[in-house]
């Protein structure tokens, strides 16, 4: 976590933190769904080969080895709570909102011996024989001897729960994974539905965004200055203004949005060089500006997919000489494609998401007051800039697009993130004030 990934996102009704709590809080249900019983599962329950799901709180991503692993008799033993989480202060994240976090592990049994090498030995040992030439009743008892020695492989992902906005974050674009996490939040008691991108019906709102910022490039002549000297192989220089040399170096275009902000695309970037073709993928900003330049009968190069990275433009003052200089804020990153949702599964995804001052910003904060911060105000911070991101995505790509934020006569949307089923309630009292604050209407 901390760090640029992809996330899918189901809705959980606020209605369901109360059953929720309810598991959290019970000693005999955290133990059922703990990573410390999934191991004791696949270790002590015979011929135990398929998946095991286990949880632990978000401080302890391995409270499972705090202790002494469980024993042969885990199953009916008093629980050994050093090795497990329960109780609502292992999983919330922040103390005024219904934020909480766990981890979710993947565990799978793996032999790590060769079976049928044990096979051999014991039919050699005790038949003088290979194994393929034992009766049936021989075959039956070696085969019960050589048991498999079963070691868990282990994955595991966070997973953040919002129910104030009705949202769970899952770090992984894995199907089968996805599922498994809706099964085990139902498990908890949370009541889960889907969730996708819409924006007035358009099946091409991520072309057509990428393009109307494109065609708004703010800084077309310097980006073309870059991209000629680079075609031409001439050796390049930087530019003395810092700001501008990362503007041409990094991005193929960058344009002032309606709200005020700015997008700057960045590769790697798939272009179209005509309707109905391939997309041709592109790793240089420079590339991605003389590709889409080119002037080519039959040819009309459009951004197919890109990264895209919202910024904010402020200014400050020199107190010495009064002059104004410029600055940029970057706030959130994207990878805007075509495969923004997985519909099986319910889940909407954000692709190469990023908060690029996050690290940044918090170890200043701690410099400042020299105070550490508990491991939850890391987990909390994500979340709050996580929903302040997808704010900003979804303003900007409504504005941009001209995008209605109503509901249709029928109820069957509104635009951005928007449940699945044209039924379920949407959550419409919440709103984010300038630095991302969940609050009331």
């Amino acid at each position: 976590m901390f760090a640029k990934a992809a996330w899918a996102i189901l809705g959980i009704t606020p209605e369901s933190e109360a059953p929720f709590l309810a598991t959290i809080n019970s000693l005999t249900n955290m133990y059922a769904l703990s990573q410390a019983f999934a191991v004791a599962t696949l270790q002590w329950t015979e011929n135990h080969n398929g998946l095991m799901v286990g949880i632990n709180p978000f401080e302890a991503p391995r409270k499972d080895e705090a202790g002494p692993p469980l024993g042969q008799d885990f199953e009916t033993a008093a629980p050994n709570t050093a090795v497990f989480g329960s109780g609502e202060d292992d999983y919330k994240i922040s103390a005024d909102m219904p934020w909480y976090g766990f981890w979710l592990i993947f565990n799978e049994a793996d032999d790590v011996d060769d079976i049928k090498s044990k096979k051999e030995q014991l039919s050699y040992a005790d038949y003088s024989r290979p194994f393929k030439f034992l009766n049936k009743d021989a075959k039956k008892a070696v085969e019960a001897a050589a048991s498999p020695l079963n070691v868990g492989t282990r994955k595991q992902i966070p997973v953040l729960l919002d129910f104030k906005t009705g949202r769970a974050y899952i770090e992984s674009t894995n199907k089968d994974e996805i599922a498994t996490v809706r099964s085990t939040l139902e498990d908890m008691g949370i009541k889960v539905y889907g969730l996708t991108w819409n924006f007035d019906d358009s099946s091409t709102w991520v072309e057509d965004f990428l393009n109307t910022v494109n065609s708004k490039n703010k800084y077309e002549k310097e980006m073309q200055a870059r991209a000629k000297d680079i075609r031409l192989g001439v050796d390049i220089e930087p530019l003395e203004d810092k700001t501008m040399e990362n503007i041409v170096s990094n991005y193929f275009a960058a344009a002032e949005l309606d709200s005020g902000q700015w997008a700057c695309l960045y590769p790697n970037v798939a272009i179209k060089l005509y309707d109905g073709g391939e997309s041709v993928t592109v790793s240089t900003a420079s590339d991605a500006f003389n590709l889409l330049s080119l002037d080519v009968p039959s040819v009309k190069p459009t951004v197919f997919q890109s990264g895209v990275l919202f910024q904010e433009l402020d200014s400050k003052f020199n107190k010495k000489t009064g002059a104004e200089k410029q600055f940029r804020t970057n706030l959130f990153s994207f990878d805007l494609n075509q495969n923004w949702a997985l519909m099986d599964e319910g889940a909407a995804l954000i692709r190469g998401f990023d908060i690029p001052n996050f690290k940044k910003d918090i170890l200043k904060a701690i410099r400042k007051s020299k105070q550490e911060n508990p491991v939850s105000f890391y987990w909390s911070e994500w979340l709050r800039q996580m929903n302040l991101g997808i704010y900003t995505f979804v303003d900007n790509v409504r504005l941009t697009l001209g995008a209605t934020t109503q509901l249709k006569k029928d109820s069957s949307y509104v635009s951005g993130l928007v449940p699945l089923d044209a039924e379920t309630p949407v959550v419409t009292d919440v709103i984010f004030d300038g630095d991302g604050t969940v609050k009331v209407k």
